[in-house]
């Protein structure tokens, strides 16, 4: 893309990954479709807990489960997405 950061977190089969009072932050002015990702994963098992803010972003969260039926995305608790 070359503005900013086009990922913040980027995954391939990761497992265990815990993000707490995360805040994800694009304040640019330039296209939703140029905005970037919070974390973008393929296969990969992880949570996002308490008190993490995506703001700004095209995507918060993109994810793909690929082959295994355990990767799994956790939101819990007061996250804010905008």
């Amino acid at each position: 893309m070359g503005i900013g950061t086009p990922i913040f977190v980027s995954a391939n089969q990761a497992k265990g990954m815990t993000f707490t009072g995360s805040t994800w932050l694009n304040t640019l002015a330039i296209p939703h479709e140029l905005k970037g990702i919070g974390t973008n994963s393929f296969g990969s098992k992880y949570s996002v807990n308490s008190n993490s803010t995506m703001t700004g972003l095209q995507y918060g969260i993109k994810a793909f489960g690929g082959a295994d039926p355990k990767a799994t995305i956790s939101v819990l608790d007061n996250n804010v997405f905008f």
